[in-house]
């Protein structure tokens, strides 16, 4: 029987994904340099991961025999099936945990193999429970039920208090998916093609899949990494099966690959709702692995394997597991001396949305900050206090304003607890909460950590802060230069320069431009159509970004507009009777979010200096939120938690005129204007997913 072996490229894959997400150097951790990040690394899953376990199983898919092996430790055959080490060896390796990661079965392992983690992957397993029972190897529940007696012998060794501790701060790295596709759906004669279409089959995957991360959360887990399926109809032994006599890529193959890929990313974000405090990561090994095959002198490290990979339809007319992984054997050669620290890029992308969201990193961390401070620019989403020292009724610095935030404070943040940029500067390892400029007693610490200039309510159009007396973008700018001075006064000059260039910016504004100054005053329409109003804004933002850019900022993350339209006082305003979304909002968000990014794209262009300047669009994530608020664990999403939730926001949002929702976490929205500090962490999380690392 053919066996699948392409989890020796999904390898490479990760190297790469990572290596461009993370556009910074890092130093390469290990044993002898640093205390381990974590205490253990425990493993589930395929042969991708499967360190040995096969090896005392009655199965044909074991690789303990050479020339598996011959680069590894002693030119051994482990039963890894790959020339030398494993993902999870450099995974482990690099965390500062262990050299390598051995398999629970086979191997004689003493405590300290036990306390700091083990991999219970079997190669040929899958989610489908049909799939290893084809193959003869471990199942997924099987591979629980040893995890289950693993942790009664880390109890034997640590007691039941330090094995808690172990277990829910180990790193858990889930992959499996791939055979049940090449090795089950489309075997000849398949049992699965008789009961489900590609689309069915890839949901009951995902079911599958979804019920063992809830299993592995209800034995303790609370950091886990799940690895897609990568383009599998285009690897060699599929081109040959499925590909015709052109050996094409097998189109079926990827099609479930995909339609599994972009339902495991859905469900895992409803897990992390679900199950809030744990850590769930979807790591995307689809897309970089396939543009690796499509664009191979994009990758110059890997340039002659991937083509290796590409013209093998033309060397190798049939592929089994051995043959496929002699293909692999100049790749890892060519990675070996990169390896450590594409690993690392790795490891911190896990690191940074597995545990730094929940707590942040501190200065005293092993890896420390990503960036020496945060400093943000714009309106309410990210006014953090500075218009409670203004004479203007946008503020909101009374309850119940601030009802879940630190001591219950109202400290001008519009929501109920934390905003957009407290958790950026805490997910990023900066600080827990980035404090406004005005009106608080800043430390020597805060100004070398940064500061938020936002002004509730204010925007690109000068008339826009003008017309409710809060600071304009402008007035941002000229409090930035006099930070700028504070700051080297306290680190110096040639210090401050660093800190402000290596910081990251965020800037976010242009809602109240179109939402109060076009559509609720008379000031700008009868001059403007849309289209032309919006060009104004443009030339406002870009004016900005360059003024930025000329004061030293060179990592500027600028947020687009939401679904202005769908937000409660819209509704109110412009929904009609049944306060549907205002759809001219909407597409007036839609057509300046367009013209935005373009905007990005060439200023990035014209800067031509290092400087990272990354459009980041949360149109579409607030969209969903709103659109579909159970999946999310929400029950309403066209009303405010405060007041009648129709039309109050800042003053009539208030502990004296107005009620209170009994259940926050239940509303998308604080008041009529702003998401809860829930739909924050959601839609920060989806940040920090697809655009935070790509300004680092």
């Amino acid at each position: 029987m053919m066996f699948f072996c392409l989890p020796r490229a999904a390898a490479a894959a990760l190297f790469i994904f990572l290596h461009r997400c993370l556009l910074f150097p890092a130093p390469v951790l290990s044993l002898n340099q640093t205390a381990a990040l974590v205490p253990a690394v425990i493993v589930f899953g395929d042969s991708i991961v499967d360190p040995g376990n096969n090896n005392v199983m009655r199965t044909i898919v074991k690789s303990n025999f050479p020339p598996y092996g011959k680069d590894f430790i002693g030119h051994s055959p482990t039963g890894r099936f790959c020339n030398g080490k494993i993902p999870t060896d450099f995974i482990a390796s690099t965390l500062g945990v262990k050299e390598l990661l051995p398999a629970y079965l086979g191997t004689t392992l003493g405590p300290e193999d036990l306390l700091t983690g083990v991999s219970f992957a079997s190669s040929g397993s899958g989610f489908d429970p049909l799939t290893p029972t084809i193959m003869s190897v471990l199942s997924l529940p099987d591979q629980l039920e040893l995890f289950k007696e693993y942790k009664k012998k880390v109890i034997g060794i640590a007691g039941k208090k330090g094995t808690n501790n172990i277990i829910s701060a180990s790193l858990y790295v889930v992959c499996a998916g791939s055979d049940d596709i090449a090795n089950n759906y489309f075997l000849p004669a398949s049992l699965r093609q008789h009961s489900y279409d590609f689309s069915s089959y890839a949901k009951f995957l995902v079911h599958k899949a979804s019920g063992f991360v809830e299993d592995l959360v209800s034995l303790g887990a609370r950091r886990v990494a799940v690895v897609g399926i990568p383009p599998i109809g285009c690897v060699p032994s599929q081109r040959t099966l499925g590909g015709g006599i052109m050996r094409s890529c097998a189109s079926g193959h990827n099609q479930i690959a995909q339609l599994y890929n972009s339902g495991l990313k859905e469900e895992l974000q409803r897990l992390k709702t679900k199950h809030q405090g744990t850590k769930l990561v979807y790591v995307d090994i689809y897309t970089v692995l396939l543009d690796m095959m499509l664009h191979p002198n994009a990758y110059v490290l890997l340039h002659r394997t991937i083509h290796q990979l590409s013209s093998i339809r033309r060397s190798c007319p049939v592929e089994e597991a051995a043959a496929g992984d002699e293909t692999m054997g100049l790749r890892t050669k060519m990675v070996s001396h990169s390896a450590p620290a594409l690993f690392t890029s790795l490891l911190l992308l896990l690191l940074l949305q597995l545990f730094g969201r929940a707590h942040g990193y501190s200065s005293n961390r092993t890896t420390g900050p990503m960036v020496p401070a945060v400093i943000a620019f714009g309106d309410s989403i990210i006014d953090p206090g500075n218009n409670d020292v203004l004479l203007t009724s946008i503020r909101c610095d009374f309850p119940p304003y601030g009802q879940d935030f630190i001591d219950h404070q109202a400290t001008g943040r519009f929501s109920n607890g934390l905003i957009p940029t407290d958790l950026i500067a805490s997910g990023l390892g900066v600080k827990e909460l980035l404090p406004p400029y005005l009106g608080v007693d800043l430390s020597p610490e805060d100004i070398l950590t940064g500061v938020s200039f936002a002004s509730g309510a204010t925007g690109f159009d000068p008339l826009t802060p003008e017309i409710v007396s809060v600071f304009s973008m402008t007035d941002e700018l000229k409090l930035f230069a006099e930070y700028k001075e504070k700051l080297n006064a306290i680190a110096g000059e040639a210090r401050g320069a660093e800190i402000v260039s290596k910081a990251l910016y965020v800037v976010c504004a242009g809602t109240d431009d179109i939402a109060n100054t076009y559509y609720a005053t008379p000031f700008r329409r009868p001059h403007y159509d849309i289209h032309s109003y919006v060009d104004l804004l443009i030339a406002g933002a870009s004016d900005f970004i360059k003024q930025l850019h000329g004061m030293g900022a060179r990592k500027i993350g600028f947020v687009g507009l939401p679904p202005i339209g769908c937000v409660p006082s819209q509704r109110t305003v412009g929904g009609g009777i049944l306060r549907k979304c205002e759809e001219t909002r909407n597409q007036a968000a839609q057509l300046y979010n367009s013209k935005i990014e373009q905007e990005i794209q060439r200023l990035s262009g014209e800067f031509g200096d290092g400087t990272k300047l990354v459009y980041i669009d949360i149109y579409d994530i607030l969209l969903d939120l709103i659109r579909r608020p159970g999946y999310y664990g929400f029950k309403v999403s066209t009303k405010g938690c405060c007041g009648t939730g129709t039309i109050e926001v800042t003053l009539l949002c208030n502990s004296k005129t107005a009620t209170v929702c009994s259940d926050v976490t239940e509303y998308v929205f604080w008041d009529s204007y702003h998401p809860t500090e829930k739909a924050y962490k959601i839609i920060v999380g989806s940040i920090f997913d697809n655009y935070i690392q790509f300004l680092l």
